[in-house]
C-alpha cells in the first residue's frame, strides 16, 4: 500500500471535489481524501499502484491550485525535544532535609 500526503492551497470543498473529480479520471486506483480542517488543507492519496507524485502536482497545478508532497521524514528525538528550556532545572530550588 501507497500513501502520499499533500499540503495544498484548496480552499473550498468545491475545489476539493474537482480535484478528486480530476484524479479519479486520470489515476482511478487512487483514493483520494482531503483534510480541509488542517491548516496544510492536506490531500491523502492511497494506491496499490506507485502515486505518481509529479503527474498529481502538475494536474492540480493545471486547475491553479498548489500542491507539494509533504515528507515522511521523522526528526531523531533528541532534534524533536531539542526546543525543551533545559535551564528550568536550575530554577528550581534545592531544598536539603537535615537527618
Amino acid at each position: 500500500m501507497n500513501i502520499v500526503i499533500f499540503k495544498t492551497t484548496v480552499c473550498t470543498k468545491e475545489e476539493a471535489s474537482q480535484i478528486k473529480s480530476l484524479l479519479a479520471v486520470s489515476f482511478p486506483a487512487y483514493q483520494v481524501n482531503f483534510d480541509l480542517s488542517d491548516c496544510d488543507r492536506i490531500l491523502r492519496i492511497v494506491s496499490v499502484l506507485n502515486i505518481q507524485v509529479n503527474r498529481v502536482i502538475g494536474l492540480i497545478d493545471s486547475i491553479g491550485i498548489q500542491a507539494e508532497e509533504l515528507g515522511d521524514e521523522i526528526p531523531p528525538i533528541k532534534d524533536r525535544f531539542q526546543s525543551v528550556n533545559t535551564n528550568l532545572v536550575d530554577n528550581i530550588p534545592l531544598v536539603m532535609s537535615k537527618n
